[in-house]
């Protein structure tokens, strides 16, 4: 199995980066990464 990010999903990711980037960019991108990363986790638990 294999996670597709949806054009809605990607837009929620940029609406998340750019609410907490307002703050820190370096917090926006670990955050980021944090939830791309998941992706075994999503996969295993959707």
């Amino acid at each position: 199995m294999q996670v597709q990010w949806t054009p809605h999903s990607i837009e929620d990711l940029h609406a998340i980066y750019d609410h907490i980037a307002q703050d820190s960019t370096a917090n926006a991108l670990q955050m980021i990464d944090r939830l791309t990363s998941r992706e075994d986790q999503i996969i295993t638990f959707p």
